[in-house]
């Protein structure tokens, strides 16, 4: 392994198959999984979250749309501080293509669709987490779906202190 790089571990979800590309989900032993590489939960909440100036200019109207790579990695750790601030299984976050958590304390789903989902696009989030649209406007808007009694409490994570 090079000098000054982490080792990484992979979980027991990995090896029953429930690894790949696409798949995020978030491990019992405090960590968010991308594939089958581990990431350490982001400490301190969703302050941690760093966002590119690329990202916030197309925001904001004043630049071309990023490359898919940096909106990808602006969704996964803003996802990431999400699941490390309300650690749980009770409500399910998805952005698709690009990810989706489980987070907020309560009753844990088995199989299928949660009874709770928060589903928006990539520039919907991104908007949440920045602070340049609120969870209501989003809402009423239809561009964010929320269903299920406990998906409200992803909107009190939202934007970050």
């Amino acid at each position: 392994m090079p000098p000054g790089r982490a080792p990484f571990r992979r979980c027991s979800a990995d090896r029953r198959g429930r690894s790949g590309p696409n798949v995020y989900h978030t491990c019992p032993k405090g960590q968010v999984h991308s594939g089958s590489i581990t990431v350490r939960r982001v400490q301190g909440g969703l302050s941690g979250t760093r966002i590119a100036s690329a990202v916030l200019d197309w925001l904001g109207g004043s630049g071309p749309p990023p490359d898919r790579a940096v909106l990808r990695a602006a969704v996964k750790e803003s996802l990431a501080a999400v699941a490390a601030a309300a650690p749980g299984h009770s409500v399910e976050v998805r952005i698709p293509p690009f990810g989706a958590i489980q987070c907020v304390e309560g009753p844990r789903h088995g199989r299928g669709t949660p009874p709770n989902v928060v589903e928006t696009d990539v520039r919907t989030w991104l908007e949440l987490v920045t602070g340049r649209t609120t969870w209501e406007a989003a809402l009423a808007e239809g561009v964010l779906h929320a269903s299920g009694t406990r998906s409200g409490e992803v909107a009190r994570l939202l934007p970050p202190p």
